[in-house]
């Protein structure tokens, strides 16, 4: 199999790195396979890993109010241009957020959406990415 942008190990198909810009099957790719690799442009996670060392504690907090939030990522993935990058906070536990990220995700038609795995998360507070496709 292969992709534009996405480096694939030939020995056991796992993705290494991209290389640019991604669409969505490499994307879906990248989280069936459940890589653990850097999905931001440098340039963009420099700026991220920057907020999170400049910004200790709880840079998201969890208000505890069961509600959810949707908010463009501001460190999103590199991704195609159509493509936009959104997050869904979840202000409770991850326990009832897991449960219900289904239902609450696709109120926002989205082309994809996850939970990161749990070793995989950057934040403590429950939110899943959203990617939807813009028209014009």
């Amino acid at each position: 199999m292969t992709f534009d942008n996405l480096e694939i190990d030939p020995k056991n198909g796992k993705p290494l790195k991209i290389n640019g810009p991604i669409g969505i099957k490499e994307l879906e790719y990248i989280i069936r396979k459940r890589a653990n690799i850097r999905l931001r442009s440098t340039r963009c996670e420099r700026a991220y890993q920057r907020f999170l060392k400049t910004h200790k504690g709880n840079h998201f907090p969890n208000l505890m109010n069961y509600k959810t939030k949707l908010k463009m990522n501001n460190y999103p993935y590199n991704l195609k241009p159509e493509l936009k990058h959104y997050i869904l906070w979840y202000h409770g536990t991850w326990e009832g957020f897991e449960e219900n990220y289904k239902n609450l995700c696709k109120r926002y038609n989205p082309k994809l959406y996850w939970i990161n795995l749990k070793e995989h998360r950057s934040v403590d507070t429950p939110h899943a990415h959203l990617i939807i496709k813009e028209t014009k």
